[in-house]
């Protein structure tokens, strides 16, 4: 056979699996009016005939509701109040719109400023395994003309191009990035009224994974997501996440000792989810080995092994990528994405509304 005749035949394979499988795309969107329209209208050109797409217009101020059905979405408005975030829209939706949700085979999450290639909902049909929960590619973009921008997006492809192959490789479940997430309705319906939270994929990482559901990656599916250039952004984004991993840590401490006593593809999860950031952990295991000197240069020499890896493995990051120098340069910046970080962290302890990353 002949390598155009195979290529021919595949084509032919991912066709008819595309048409097998519908697929709903759900678009959260909070007072996103400046960009729903253009994000609907790079999902549109995705699908396939039997897919839509759904926005939930979830409390909002502005005309999102109005600009996304002028774009071709279905759309849904929640106006409830409080509580506020995509986890309790996605618990709302469910609860509101069951029917609709069961009748597609694939729901796929996004933000609403995300954009799509046109390939993406084939590759996602084609590499879906028929159980379990895949996470898609989130690729950074916009992100070139900011060092702090920059070093986020070399922070996120190392993450998912590196660690989270190394986890695949491994047989472990990757965590879910609240982008690009292809659950099957069902399994959404298992964890939704869990999830009301700020951090809805940290939630959906923990319980899927202590239900025994595999999340995998899928490299070949990709979600363009782009990036806050402004610092002040970009902290309130980690205050998000940061006070979400705070609350969780509480909140499903009995998943969290499920996954302790689970064996590896537990800790993994855990060490994705807990072990952030990755920058901060290391300096702090570097000071704990310096003072296990005193007691083992057993234990200092293991945790001294893990720095090490985690420093060679973003060594890896860095050179295999097509980015290389944009991200070597970027480096100069560290210190600007450690106080990034740092603000995050103080912006979490600080009694104030759901912090929005887009203003």
């Amino acid at each position: 056979m002949s390598i155009l005749s195979e290529r021919s035949e595949k084509k032919l394979d991912t066709n008819a699996i595309s048409s097998s499988i519908s697929a709903a795309v759900l678009i959260l969107a909070n007072n996103e009016s400046n960009v729903i329209a253009s994000t609907v209208e790079s999902v549109r050109q995705a699908l396939d005939p039997q897919d839509a797409i759904y926005v939930i217009a979830d409390n909002c101020q502005d005309d999102t509701a109005h600009k996304a059905a002028a774009a071709g979405a279905i759309v849904l408005e929640r106006q409830t109040g409080a509580p506020y975030g995509k986890g309790a829209a996605i618990k709302w939706l469910v609860h509101q719109s069951w029917e609709q949700l069961a009748s597609y085979s694939l729901l796929v999450i996004l933000d609403a400023d995300n954009r799509l290639p046109p390939e993406f909902m084939s590759d996602v049909k084609a590499g879906y395994p028929d159980d379990g929960i895949l996470q898609c590619l989130v690729l950074p973009v916009e992100y070139q003309g900011s060092s702090l921008s920059t070093l986020i997006t070399l922070s996120e492809i190392h993450e998912q191009k590196t660690i989270d192959s190394i986890r695949t490789f491994l047989g472990w479940s990757v965590r879910l990035r609240g982008t690009g997430m292809v659950i099957p309705p069902q399994l959404l319906k298992l964890v939704a009224d869990e999830i009301d939270t700020e951090v809805e994929d940290f939630a959906m990482s923990l319980l899927f994974v202590a239900h025994g559901v595999k999340i995998r990656r899928n490299n070949q599916a990709t979600v363009f997501d782009p990036k806050p250039s402004e610092s002040i952004l970009a902290s309130r984004q980690r205050a998000r996440w940061f006070r979400g991993q705070m609350l969780a840590f509480w909140r499903y401490r009995r998943e969290i000792l499920q996954l302790i006593k689970s064996g590896p593809n537990g800790w993994a999860m855990l060490d994705s989810l807990f072990m952030k950031p990755r920058w901060l952990v290391d300096l702090l295991l570097t000071l704990l080995a310096a003072l296990a000197t005193r007691v083992s240069w057993l234990l200092a020499g293991l945790v001294f092994a893990r720095v090490f890896v985690d420093l060679l493995c973003l060594a890896w990051t860095i050179m295999v990528s097509d980015e290389r120098t944009s991200f070597l340069k970027a480096i100069l910046h560290v210190p600007a994405f450690i106080w990034m970080w740092l603000r995050g962290i103080l912006l979490a302890f600080r009694k104030s509304s759901w912090l929005r990353v887009r203003d």
